[in-house]
């Protein structure tokens, strides 16, 4: 599933999912909850995979309880637009923090050179992907249940570390959060 927008590029790193997936056949369902204007765009493009679905947004204030706590994958995803690079490289998007409280694995599609992706890997909270190629290996490691366990403990570690010093019970992680958006995958 993939909740937000579709800007910034998005919409192409998006397809790029759905077609590493479709590797999978019948392993998952994809279903995308976006504005009507990304909806009635979307359609055309994903409606070759029998897997997609494209659906009304869902508001904030239900996403966690709808959507997150009901998947089994968290797939956030930024684009690889060269023309953007400098707006997403030091990015820190809020839905990573809020992934990061779940404790659902996650997987991040995403540059290898932008921060949320090195901190990502840094602490083994993910299963990042660079490339196609590392799609289809995180997707596949995902599908066998390869340091699934693993990773969503070491996630859901980070923003329990930083109660400590805010003395209340929000999730955070250091950096500059932007809002960008991000997909879960049932």
């Amino acid at each position: 599933m993939y909740a937000g927008g579709l800007h910034l590029g998005r919409d192409k790193s998006l397809l790029e999912f759905a077609k590493a997936l479709s590797e999978f056949s019948g392993a998952a369902v994809l279903n995308i909850y976006t504005d009507l204007k990304s909806r009635l765009e979307l359609s055309k493009e994903f409606e070759c995979f029998d897997f997609v679905k494209v659906l009304p947004a869902v508001s904030h204030d239900d996403v966690k309880a709808e959507i997150y706590e009901k998947s089994d994958i968290l797939v956030h995803i930024e684009t690889f637009d060269e023309s953007y690079e400098e707006f997403i490289r030091y990015s820190m998007s809020t839905k990573i923090s809020e992934y990061l409280s779940t404790g659902r694995p996650i997987l991040l599609y995403a540059p290898q050179n932008i921060c949320v992706c090195q901190y990502l890997r840094e602490n083994s909270a993910a299963f990042v992907a660079s490339s196609p190629d590392e799609l289809k290996r995180s997707i596949s490691e995902i599908m066998n249940d390869i340091n699934t366990n693993e990773i969503s403990e070491n996630a859901y570690k980070i923003p329990r570390s930083y109660r400590g010093d805010l003395g209340d019970d929000r999730n955070v992680i250091p950096g500059n959060g932007i809002l960008s958006r991000y997909a879960v995958l049932e």
